[in-house]
């Protein structure tokens, strides 16, 4: 869920110098959740969306890479290809 958490982190035993203190240490991080397939990050899976999609199979746009790249590989088989423009058309119109 997107929002902001407390989370402790402890350091290693193995990376603190003899003699210090291992001082667990509380940050809050904030967290955002994306949809597979929502590139444009609006939070609804759309006809735009599919466009962005079929636009990297297709040629016309350059192949994402990092979040992007997982966003648009719908069905996880870590590549992009038509298969995920037609799994995200059915998504984005209600079908699954």
């Amino acid at each position: 869920v997107t929002g902001s958490y407390g989370v402790t982190f402890t350091p290693n035993a193995a990376t603190v110098k003899n003699y210090e203190a291992i001082t667990p240490t509380t940050k809050d991080i904030g967290v955002t959740v994306l949809k597979k397939g929502d590139l444009d990050g609006d939070d609804y899976l759309s006809s735009f969306d599919v466009l962005m999609v079929a636009r990297v199979v297709m040629g016309y746009d350059a192949m994402p890479t990092g979040a992007a790249f997982a966003l648009a590989d719908v069905d996880g088989d870590t590549v992009i290809t038509m298969a995920d423009v037609l799994l995200l058309m059915r998504k984005a119109m209600g079908l699954i």
